[in-house]
């Protein structure tokens, strides 16, 4: 009964200093406020991607994974790049002369951005910009092919009581040369704030 007491006794010590290490640094400014994040940034996203209308019913849904980096000019606007990257199959059993059974897509997308501080450490923002749509083979001809885009996400960021760092959601639709219908990526990221 002695050890029992002395391992509670301890996880109570423990847990009070770690409060107060916890405040200290916060009283430091070890966690900044969100209205001190401004700078560069970089950070990974990954989700779903997915075909909608008719193209649906020729191309799969799949994992996308991507890269970015950006600038924040203050709280409320920045820039971004972003570089994403998709496999897929098509719904063919063999390659026609128009379609392949599978492709790779690459997505390169400069965009602006603006968002409001909705609490302390919450973000919720827009998003807006285009770029390139680059797959190969060609979803619809048997030769690479890169068309242009344009793109628009909705954001939900959370900052961390770590310094810089930051976790969010950042939903969105593209609207591609030639295809038929919208794309839409569902995507979560992290990203730190140098």
């Amino acid at each position: 009964m002695q050890i029992r007491s002395a391992k509670i006794l301890l996880l109570g010590i423990l847990c009070v200093g770690s409060f107060s290490v916890h405040a200290k640094d916060e009283e430091l400014g070890n966690y900044a406020p969100i209205s001190s994040r401004e700078g560069f940034y970089a950070g990974l996203s990954t989700g779903k991607i997915f075909f909608t209308g008719s193209d649906r019913q020729l191309y799969t849904d799949a994992w996308v994974v991507g890269l970015k980096a950006g600038y924040d000019l203050f709280q409320y606007f920045g820039f971004e790049l972003q570089l994403k990257y998709s496999a897929h199959d098509t719904t063919l059993l063999a390659p026609s002369a128009t379609t392949p059974t599978a492709f790779t897509a690459l997505q390169l997308i400069g965009a602006g951005k603006v968002a409001y501080p909705v609490l302390r450490r919450l973000k919720l923002g827009i998003t807006a910009g285009g770029g390139f749509f680059y797959s190969t083979p060609s979803m619809q001809s048997i030769q690479s092919q890169a068309r242009a885009m344009g793109y628009g996400s909705l954001d939900i960021e959370y900052f961390m009581r770590i310094k810089g760092m930051s976790i969010g959601l950042d939903p969105s639709i593209a609207l591609v040369q030639n295809l038929q219908s919208a794309i839409i990526q569902t995507t979560g990221f992290v990203r730190y704030t140098f």
